[in-house]
């Protein structure tokens, strides 16, 4: 990976939630968290409703 990859949101994504169908509606709020710099992954966030 070059280095300005990173800064230029280039390359694949390979850190994902996956919902089944029943779960898609309960969705509150998804976030990635690019500026987290200390492997190749970004961390993810999944917030399901009640």
């Amino acid at each position: 990976m070059r280095p300005s990859t990173r800064l230029e949101n280039k390359g694949w994504r390979i850190d994902y939630i996956n919902v089944s169908t029943n779960l898609r509606d309960m969705i509150k709020d998804v976030k990635i968290f690019p500026e987290v710099k200390h492997s190749d992954h970004c961390p993810v966030y999944l917030e399901l409703k009640p």
